[in-house]
């Protein structure tokens, strides 16, 4: 199917308000990528797939940061159990490699994946 750039953006929401992380395959070499956009980054071809994932990864690279009011903050690279990569917030203690889950949040009139460490201590 050939995907306009705000077709994308409404099936990446609906898939999300679902509890769903979306994410694209290349029908032509089986790319898999996660930022919308209407051609594979790899080949160049238009014919792709939304999939929906399994929501469950690993941090392959994190930062964090304290804000002025002495909140902390973990951002990060995710690679997803499908082979793809997405950054996002993680809530709890992380590690390079720890296990994150995906959940959604509603933010202003959106929805938005943030990670969640599997590790078991917060």
């Amino acid at each position: 199917m050939a995907w306009t750039l705000n077709s994308l953006k409404l099936e990446y929401t609906k898939s999300m308000e679902e509890g769903s992380l979306p994410f694209l395959e290349c029908g032509k070499c089986g790319h898999r990528f996660y930022y919308p956009r209407v051609t594979c980054p790899s080949c160049g071809s238009s014919v792709l797939e939304i999939r929906r994932s399994s929501g469950r990864g690993k941090v392959f690279s994190y930062t964090w940061f304290r804000t002025k009011d002495g909140r902390d903050y973990v951002y990060a690279v995710v690679e997803m159990e499908e082979g793809f990569r997405v950054y996002g917030n993680v809530e709890g203690k992380v590690d390079f490699d720890s296990p994150v889950s995906a959940e959604f949040r509603k933010v202003g009139d959106g929805v938005v994946p943030i990670f969640v460490s599997l590790n078991g201590e917060g």
